[in-house]
């Protein structure tokens, strides 16, 4: 993987939480009844585009390129494969909540001795997904975990759209080390109006994050800003960055 990129895949984690059936709550509480609703759940072509849009919070097509970015991401040797051990690797950092011993059984018969090309490795993503469809499906007392998610499904469309946005956020606000100061952001952050009227949510996000440090790194910065924006706050990740640049840019 290039270097510097891993935030990218990091914020990729969401992906298997963005949606009506969101991973981040339901996952894990749920993982020990999985495998028998795996047991009945089918590849892709069993999912119309309706429901994989409702279920990931982003269009079919959006998510496939993002899934694409990530595999070639681990495809180092560009022989358009990846290992066994990088398609784990993947299925971590995407965050379904699976084990290792389930993701194992999952993978088998999938790819061949020489690895997974990316039609195998997407029909396991499908697959996982399968099992988190039928999931919503048949437990109600999830819907509250799903709506959630589809929040967090959302903001993380939209970090994934603002990732150029970002780097110049990090670049201009950030130190040679590549990072900014928490108490710049916080700064800033109280300065946009939108985030004035949800005050308790923005204190909140901030002190997921204070652990991190005085200084915040940009997979820090783009998981706080995700956590900004799953809170139903009126107020775009797009704005917030260029917010951040504006109030910077203006005399100190």
């Amino acid at each position: 993987m290039r270097q510097g990129r891993t935030e990218r895949t990091d914020v990729l984690r969401c992906a298997g939480a963005s949606g009506e059936g969101g991973v981040s709550g339901c996952a894990r509480t749920a993982r020990s009844g999985r495998m028998s609703v795996y047991a009945a759940a089918s590849e892709a072509n069993r999912f119309t585009a309706e429901e994989l849009e409702e279920f990931l919070g982003v269009e079919r097509a959006q998510f496939e390129k993002e899934i694409r970015a990530a595999f070639d991401e681990h495809d180092t040797d560009n022989d358009g494969k990846v290992t066994a051990d990088q398609v784990r690797v993947l299925l971590q950092d995407m965050d379904f909540g699976f084990s290792e011993k389930t993701v194992a059984s999952m993978m088998e018969g999938i790819a061949g001795d020489d690895g997974f090309a990316f039609r195998n490795f997407l029909t396991l993503v499908y697959d996982v997904l399968g099992v988190e469809i039928a999931m919503a499906k048949g437990n109600t007392s999830l819907q509250r975990s799903h709506t959630q998610g589809a929040r967090r499904g959302k903001a993380v469309a939209d970090m994934l759209q603002c990732m150029p946005l970002i780097d110049r956020v990090m670049k201009t606000l950030g130190s040679e080390e590549g990072k900014i100061p928490l108490s710049l952001i916080v700064d800033y952050l109280n300065r946009i109006p939108e985030l004035k009227k949800h005050d308790a949510a923005l204190r909140a996000s901030i002190k997921t994050i204070r652990n991190a440090g005085e200084s915040v790194d940009e997979h820090t910065f783009s998981e706080l800003l995700i956590d900004i924006a799953c809170e139903d706050v009126a107020v775009s990740v797009q704005t917030i960055l260029e917010s951040l640049l504006k109030f910077h840019q203006e005399p100190q």
